[in-house]
């Protein structure tokens, strides 16, 4: 079954990257192209050869480089070559070589559009939003880039808050090209509602699921072991967020209030109900550079009866690496447990804290389509308040956990929006098992080791303003090497969501 996690990552990602190939025998053009320019060091032509030949194979970095010592040597020549470098400095995120080559081509050229252009995008890079719409103008004076220049002025006017502004510069798009790109683009912003002004959004969703394995339990013969059983289970949920005028117009802290609930059909002693609330807050500490922290708390119920508390929180610090190269997150994290049972046995005593950090890098892949793909790792340790028991074991859950992850979002044709994720958990556990010991499953105890898989697929579509229908899978496979504790699990099913504003 492990087979199947990879199978629906893998059959995303192929839809998502489908069309991306190699190219033969560029590296042996670059190094004849190179080994041309050693031959020939006083040739303007064979310099600017390579460097537009790197370009053209997406080598931006490299071609920017190239572009400078030829530029720092033949200033004048080519006529574009500021504008060039100004392009492959910004394609390899450096932000500020392209600003200072893109001046050069405007003082040679102030009317050039295509360098307006990227020195708006540049600009809109560190954070100058009423300069990068400036020059997004003054690109949108070529016919051949103004819908593109109109696009990115009017995201940018939106962004800020004028909306009037924006939205008109949306639908001069769409006068001037309407069956672009560009016009595509603005249509999908002026179709959907205004920004709302107000500081709060209310979210909903109800769904319907079957659950392969509603206890949780083994497939194995274990005595004591209660056996795998299916279930219809009905859920429900609303998230409510505010805004607070706290921090300035940026707003950087958000408020949650967060109710969910699961009622099975058949085996409701397992069904569950949650109450959460949330603070988050964000500040931008430079044009690239950015730092979240967050916060939650909540109470859980099963079967109406109280269960257990939680809280968390997780700082994160955010780094753009550039415009092609993504996002990293690194964040750290902090949990502390407390259930409601008190144990039988003293090494099963289950409160305690969860702490520890992780990575990700965060891929955008396509900018149209909206496709990402993360990749990350984390590391948590679990350290409980369990005695030795009488019978000699030590905490049953202190251990050491480990984790990877693959995530992937795009959108398919019908403006579907898609996502599949995959994770693989190695869960190692510090003491011998008494459970395994009271199972008589095996001669003499052993320390437990679980490896856990654990994928799901969704597909997401918008009805209405606001109205979402989704579909959604998820199968998890927990192999331990404490019999009681390996199961399988699948869990299928559709929401209706619904938000307002």
């Amino acid at each position: 079954m492990r087979a199947l996690h990879v199978f629906l990552f893998a059959a995303a990602l192929t839809l998502a990257l489908a069309g991306v190939g190699a190219a033969t025998g560029l590296d042996q053009a670059l190094a004849s192209l190179r080994n041309a320019v050693a031959k020939h060091p006083d040739d303007p032509d064979v310099s600017w050869a390579l460097a537009d030949a790197l370009d053209a194979a997406g080598k931006t970095a490299e071609a920017a480089d190239q572009m400078q010592r030829h530029l720092a040597r033949w200033p004048d020549r080519p006529a574009h070559g500021w504008l060039a470098l100004g392009r492959c400095a910004y394609g390899a995120g450096r932000i500020d070589d392209a600003i200072a080559a893109l001046s050069r081509a405007l003082e040679r050229d102030a009317d050039d559009a295509e360098a307006h252009l990227y020195m708006g995008l540049a600009l809109r890079q560190k954070g100058d939003a009423q300069g990068a719409e400036t020059h997004f103008d003054a690109a949108a004076r070529d016919p051949d880039l103004a819908p593109q220049a109109l696009l990115l002025a009017g995201m940018s006017q939106v962004g800020r808050g004028e909306q009037a502004a924006g939205r008109a510069q949306l639908e001069r798009v769409i006068e001037l090209a309407p069956r672009s790109d560009a016009a595509q683009g603005a249509r999908a912003l002026l179709e959907d509602p205004a920004p709302s002004t107000l500081p709060f959004t209310i979210e909903s969703f109800a769904g319907v699921n079957y659950d392969s394995n509603a206890t949780l339990g083994s497939d194995g013969n274990i005595p004591g072991a209660s056996s795998a059983e299916g279930d219809a289970l009905f859920e429900f949920g609303t998230d409510l967020t505010w805004s607070p005028p706290l921090g300035g117009e940026d707003r950087p802290f958000e408020l949650g209030l967060h109710y969910t609930r699961g009622d099975y059909v058949e085996q409701s002693q397992y069904s569950d109900q949650s109450v959460r609330g949330s603070v988050n807050w964000q500040k931008l500490l430079g044009p690239r550079l950015a730092l979240r922290v967050d916060g939650a708390g909540g109470y859980t119920w099963l079967e109406n009866e109280p269960y257990s508390a939680r809280g968390s929180l997780r700082p994160s610090v955010l780094f753009e690496l550039g415009p092609n190269a993504g996002v990293l997150r690194l964040y750290g994290s902090g949990e502390r447990d407390e259930y409601e049972n008190v144990p039988v046995i003293d090494s099963l005593e289950r409160d305690g804290w969860l702490y520890g950090g992780g990575a990700e890098h965060l891929l955008r892949l396509g900018h149209e389509s909206g496709t990402w793909f993360a990749w990350g790792g984390r590391y948590l340790r679990r350290d409980t308040e369990a005695q030795r028991d009488a019978l000699g074991f030590a905490s049953a859950y202190d251990a050491n956990l480990w984790q990877g992850s693959l995530r992937l979002a795009t959108t398919l044709p019908f403006e579907i929006r898609a996502r599949a994720e995959l994770f693989f958990d190695a869960q190692l556990y510090d003491h011998r098992n008494v459970i395994d010991a009271l199972s008589e499953e095996t001669d003499s105890p052993v320390r437990r080791r679980d490896l856990v898989w654990s994928s799901g697929l969704s597909f997401r579509r918008a009805l209405y303003r606001g109205v979402d229908l989704e579909l959604h899978g998820e199968f998890t496979d927990v192999d331990s090497n404490v019999g009681l504790y390996s199961y399988q699990r699948a869990l299928t099913g559709m929401r209706l969501r619904a938000a307002l504003p």
